[in-house]
């Protein structure tokens, strides 16, 4: 049995470890006595978390075959693609904070993001602006009145893509159950 410092105690915080309690060894439960949040992301609601990754991998893989017939089906892939982002964004957001955004107006999700970030000390913001650009586009895609050219269709595709990939690089340990 070994001797463990107050200091090596705390990076083992969780463990199963045996300490020296007076003249005996004995194996106790470490727990940290600062908070976890600056030290791991923690997923508060890992149920919820999953049903919007789930939400967010069907309608991301429905963009990724429908985009193979762009000229059929673009205004479905770029809607799709708005909608995989904001899904992923909502597991974020009940993973770290324990709700998603209730908003009608979908742009403070993005500010929202920000904030989780900000929290989490995340100094990678490409994916903010990805999902502002999506959700800025969204009722375009949806309602209006104007013909979306290939060109655009592409690159909403093509954010949904990068902030899928911004997501789990930044966010992994709350989305990948």
């Amino acid at each position: 049995f070994t001797q463990i410092s107050q200091h090596s105690a705390l990076a083992l915080a969780g463990a199963f470890v045996w300490v020296w309690v007076g003249e005996k060894p004995r194996q106790v439960k470490l727990e940290l006595t600062c908070s976890l949040s600056d030290l791991v992301l923690k997923r508060h609601d890992p149920i919820l978390t999953q049903h919007y990754v789930e939400k967010a991998d069907h309608f991301f893989h429905a963009m990724k075959l429908l985009s193979d017939d762009l000229p059929a089906y673009g205004s479905s892939v770029a809607l799709l693609a708005v909608h995989s982002s904001i899904s992923l964004n909502d597991a974020i957001a009940v993973a770290v904070t324990g709700k998603r955004s209730k908003s009608e107006d979908h742009k403070r999700a993005a500010a929202d993001l920000g904030k989780v970030c900000s929290a989490k000390k995340v100094t990678d913001r490409k994916g903010v602006h990805h999902l502002s650009w999506l959700l800025g586009s969204k009722t375009d895609i949806a309602y209006g009145s104007k013909r979306l050219d290939q060109v655009f269709l592409m690159a909403a595709k093509d954010r949904a893509e990068r902030f899928q990939a911004w997501a789990y690089n930044n966010f992994k340990e709350v989305l990948r159950g």
